[in-house]
């Protein structure tokens, strides 16, 4: 029998740095009859042990034998993972972010005209609401986005949005009615040529600072490839015929292409590569150019002796087509594209896209993606402004923002910056990547640096595949390059860094925070009646046990003779 003790450990309490270690310990004893051994856990729960940095602390368990023949315990193994909470001390607090309303429309936003997305309340009074709005609204229902509970709605050409919005919201049919806002995706264009990827191995080769990067050639030393890591594009689609991308774009283990049928389940037919949802069909191609080029940042195939490379060299990428030819998408097709997503467990998705206002139903969607573990990777935006802008400033735990830099290691001209919204900087200026039909360009943007990031988060994943999305954020914000003019523009002050990125999620997933202190050699052997004394031992030393203030999770396991 395996008798486990869960043990939560260690949530940041202040900014001062202080290691909270909880300890949980479960017991599942049987109820066998004495003429076998039993093994009994006490206590059943060791409640919360607050220890400051580097102390350590130790709290007692007792091994029971509750049966008639003698027990052994013939091991005792500990395993732990580091889930560090964030404890704002380097990730930006999006909670500064202004407040604001779904039923609220910003001055000059964009949307969809005769469009909403709703979510309508439950119940036989609320039905009855929804019944009559949608008579009177001659509603038609174009798609449930059912893991939120939110629906796509178009109404009465005749209404105005803001109106419809009213009458929805003094209905009493709905918790919240917003525009179907359009959301752009965040580059500049620049058809200058180069032949180097200075964001990647900066030589100075472009008249800036040598270094003035992200290490990548540091970082291939450890690690090239995360074959096995998903990465959700959301963006314009991407050339998955392109000689730098095919073979890194995703293919669906569950669909069988070209059948006409959803093999499945998910809604989609013939899903093989992803899914275009401003078209509403399964050809995510890009038509702009803005997908392919982030794809190439992401993971442009590696040591191909073709064109370039991205940050990893083998990756999965799914093409996930929210935006069209002219680079802007509905809130609606973006939603679509999270939750595919998030449906299909995705490591994380890479967002290089924003503006528009406050939507609800996207700010639930990347808290669903939270939920399934994914990050989700934005670009800060291009107005070279410091007002937080969506989806950025949603106050989601795994939102990552990026701002850009240029090849001095400066805060690129056009880049939104904001200590309190915005995380870490990446390249962004004259990056070089693929475009459709097999061919490369320069271009500008926050867009630009944001795949920079989302290509080392999925590298960190495939060098410590047990990492969870907290203990990679948390790895990801810890081992910035710090850059002194970038103190006052992002909350870590630093330049996102390869080689530090791998070596800290590695240190991170190996804590050790947890061990059993035994009263003799194993195996134990405890007499009916008997009881054998463990000592549970916390450490909180950093960085030899722990990686800093969070909470980690371990379990102790113990083998024994019991049937049960």
């Amino acid at each position: 029998m395996k008798s486990d003790c869960s043990r939560p450990a260690t949530r940041s309490q202040s900014s001062f740095a202080r290691a909270l270690i909880l300890a949980w310990a479960m017991m599942h004893a049987s109820h066998s009859v004495l003429a076998v051994p039993q093994i009994r856990v006490e206590p059943a729960t060791i409640t919360t042990v607050t220890l400051l940095t580097n102390q350590t602390t130790t709290r007692g368990l007792t091994v029971y034998n509750d049966g008639g023949t003698t027990l052994m315990v013939s091991w005792v193994y500990d395993t732990e993972t580091a889930t560090p909470i964030l404890t704002g001390l380097t990730a930006a607090r999006r909670s500064a972010a202004p407040a604001a309303k779904p039923d609220e429309i910003p001055a000059g936003a964009e949307y969809v005209p005769g469009e909403l997305l709703v979510k309508y309340k439950k119940g036989e009074a609320a039905a009855l609401h929804t019944a009559a709005i949608e008579s009177q609204l001659a509603v038609q229902r174009i798609k449930e986005f059912a893991p939120i509970g939110v629906t796509h709605i178009r109404f009465n050409a005749n209404v105005s949005v803001a109106e419809a919005i009213g009458q929805y919201m003094a209905s009493g049919a709905v918790e919240y009615a917003e525009p179907n806002y359009i959301r752009h995706i965040q580059r500049i264009p620049n058809d200058t040529r180069f032949n180097e990827l200075w964001g990647m191995h900066n030589t100075g080769q472009t008249g800036g600072t040598a270094d003035a990067d992200i290490d990548a050639p540091e970082g291939w030393d450890i690690a090239t490839d995360a074959p096995n890591v998903v990465v959700g594009l959301i963006d314009t689609g991407i050339d998955y015929n392109h000689p730098d991308l095919a073979a890194n774009v995703w293919t669906n283990p569950g669909e069988i292409a070209g059948n006409g049928i959803d093999d499945d389940g998910n809604g989609y037919i013939d899903d093989v590569r992803g899914y275009d949802f401003v078209n509403g069909d399964n050809n995510p191609m890009d038509d702009n150019g803005h997908g392919s080029h982030t794809a190439g940042t992401i993971g442009a195939v590696g040591n191909n002796s073709t064109g370039v490379a991205g940050v990893c060299w083998r990756v999965q990428i799914m093409a996930l087509k929210a935006f069209g030819a002219g680079g802007s998408g509905p809130d609606s097709a973006i939603l679509a594209a999270l939750l595919y997503a998030n449906a299909k467990r995705v490591h994380l998705t890479s967002n290089s896209w924003g503006g528009g206002g406050f939507s609800q139903s996207l700010q639930d969607a990347i808290y669903a993606a939270g939920h399934t573990g994914a990050l989700f990777i934005n670009s800060s935006g291009n107005a070279a402004s410091s007002t937080p802008q969506y989806p950025s400033a949603y106050p989601c735990d795994n939102i990552v923002v990026v701002m850009a830099t240029d090849h001095n290691d400066a805060m690129a001209s056009f880049s939104n910056w904001g200590t309190s919204w915005v995380d870490l900087a990446a390249p962004g200026v004259s990056i070089l990547s693929c475009q459709p039909n097999g061919n490369y360009q320069y271009m500008n943007g926050t867009s630009m640096a944001c795949p920079h990031v989302a290509g080392v988060a999925a590298l960190m994943w495939g060098y410590a595949p047990s990492a969870t999305s907290p203990t990679v954020k948390r790895a990801l914000l810890d081992s910035v390059r710090a850059v002194p003019g970038l103190a006052s523009r992002c909350a870590t002050g630093g330049v996102v860094n390869l080689p530090g990125a791998l070596n800290t999620v590695r240190r991170y997933v190996g804590a050790t925070w947890l061990d059993e202190q035994l009263p003799g050699p194993l195996p134990l052997q405890i007499p009916p009646g008997g009881n054998a004394p463990i000592v549970a031992l916390f450490n909180a030393r950093i960085p030899q046990a722990i990686p800093g203030p969070g909470r980690f999770f371990g379990q102790i396991v113990l083998a024994s003779n019991d049937p049960a």
